[in-house]
């Protein structure tokens, strides 16, 4: 029985780590439509359109959810899980509403130096910013009471209708305004189903906001490092627009949301692991948790590494096929430093369990820190010199020192080695990979999926051969999936 509950446990945190990785799938899957129908320029705007309602609703959230999650989580009194939503999601509206009422008054401002002086897009930005903050929040109210299976699923069935929407908007001339209409609407009628659902669960009270200041206290300190985050991740595309111009962004971002597909591989790790390795470490059984988290860097590496070449290669091909011609000759480029930025931040996310095992998440906060401020730094002087190229450098360098920061100090509480040697051997199996496609030159849907068929095969031929895998690795990996099972 106890075996049965932890397996459940384990996929429902696998479930929601995967779902999360929605919207990273979900910006390359708009690309095509937006830049075939459009051109770069309304692509750049779109883009810019996304990063700016993240950054508002990072600013206007406050950590709030963070702090209904914490609270709640445990809580059996239905009265107070329903004073706990209710204020959470009344504070959000109010500022969130603020946020956008901001956007409104600067939204000439705006429009003049992001969006092409389209100020109707900005206009957008501030009705989308507070529907999205209150359905993060309404989200957040399923994460929290354990009903993981209804959260992936709302997540997955709002991004779908949300891509079908923008597909639909943009195919019907409607241009980038109709996409982001299409945004919002779609998270409208999402919001108010959620919220049926919600209160078919818990009924509705106006709340007393009593739990406020205790959600805040909690939640606010999150804050800056979401927009440190947000500055190592999103802060280029500001800074491209303000230098080269909004186009640019469109050039840049195809390329960019390429090698970020590297972070599918890493991404539900956290959510995956620390359950698992949490329990190990509290038991004291320090050489499982690092016999698990040197495997899990393995399986990372070994995932990212033929990625990283394989998406420089077939980076220019891909392009094309999803963009422009255009776009693919002057930001094919930028794919392969993302992709090593992307690699670089596997390598943290593994090493940031860590550091959360031995409660060290100070250290995070810095990483994350130098990381951010040294991108946007370093931004203003590369981007001016050196264009998108700059831009791309400038990343892979911000993704470097957080890595470097993150191994330094979880090499000083928890030390589980660098697999070395499997490196090497992925190295020399992706570098067969790269022969083959090299070889083959794709220019055609068919021929690049054919090559990327072939050649994952012949990497993972190429890797088995060198010694590069084991069964009973693939056992380990397994059961540190599943916290009730103990490797053989």
């Amino acid at each position: 029985m106890v075996q049965a509950k932890h397996e459940a446990v384990a996929r429902d945190i696998a479930i929601a780590g995967f779902a999360n990785l929605l919207p990273l799938a979900q910006a390359f899957v708009v690309l095509p439509v937006i830049t075939k129908s459009l051109g770069e320029s309304a692509y750049g705007i779109f883009v810019q359109f996304t990063v700016t309602v993240g950054l508002a609703m990072t600013l206007a959230v406050l950590g709030l959810h963070s702090g209904m999650i914490r609270f709640l989580a445990a809580e059996k009194d239905r009265r107070a899980v329903r004073e706990g939503f209710y204020s959470t999601a009344f504070s959000v509206l109010g500022t969130s509403l603020v946020a956008g009422l901001i956007l409104m008054v600067f939204s000439r401002a705006l429009a003049a130096s992001l969006f092409e002086g389209q100020v109707r897009i900005v206009v957008m930005c501030a009705l989308v910013v507070p529907i999205s903050s209150v359905n993060l929040v309404f989200l957040m109210f399923f994460r929290t009471l354990g009903r993981v299976k209804r959260y992936a699923t709302i997540l997955f069935v709002q991004t779908s209708a949300e891509i079908v929407a923008i597909w639909s908007a943009v195919l019907l001339g409607r241009g980038v305004f109709g996409a982001t209409m299409a945004m919002f609407i779609v998270r409208t009628a999402v919001s108010l189903f959620m919220l049926g659902l919600i209160m078919r669960e818990i009924g509705f009270g106006w709340p007393s906001f009593a739990p406020f200041g205790k959600y805040l206290r909690y939640g606010l300190p999150f804050v800056p490092g979401n927009i440190l985050s947000w500055a190592l991740n999103s802060s280029d595309k500001y800074l491209i627009s303000v230098f080269l111009g909004v186009s640019f962004v469109g050039i840049y971002s195809p390329g960019h949301s390429m090698g970020n597909l590297i972070k599918l591989f890493p991404g539900p790790l956290e959510f995956v692991l620390l359950p698992t390795l949490a329990k190990l470490y509290d038991e004291g059984k320090l050489a499982d948790v690092k016999l698990y988290l040197h495997f899990a860097l393995k399986y990372v590496l070994l995932l990212a590494i033929p990625a990283v070449f394989g998406l420089s290669l077939l980076s220019k091909p891909l392009l094309v096929i999803m963009s422009t011609a255009e776009i693919a000759s002057r930001g094919w480029f930028v794919t392969p430093f993302v992709a090593v930025a992307a690699l670089l931040y596997g390598i943290a996310v593994v090493h940031n369990l860590a550091i959360a095992l031995v409660k060290k998440t100070v250290a995070a906060g810095i990483a994350w820190t130098v990381a951010g401020v040294s991108n946007i730094a370093l931004n203003l002087v590369f981007i001016p010199w050196l264009g998108i190229l700059g831009a791309a450098i400038t990343a892979l360098i911000g993704f470097a020192l957080a890595t470097a920061i993150f191994i330094w100090h979880s090499s000083r509480c928890l030390r589980f080695g660098f697999p070395w040697a499997a490196v090497v051997k992925s190295v020399l199996a992706s570098l067969a990979m790269s022969a083959f496609i090299w070889a083959m030159r794709p220019g055609r849907l068919a021929d690049t999926l054919f090559c990327i068929a072939c050649g994952t095969a012949i990497y993972g031929l190429a890797l088995a051969g060198l010694g590069g895998i084991r069964r009973n690795e693939l056992r380990l990996f397994r059961s540190l999936l599943k916290p009730g099972r103990r490797p053989k």
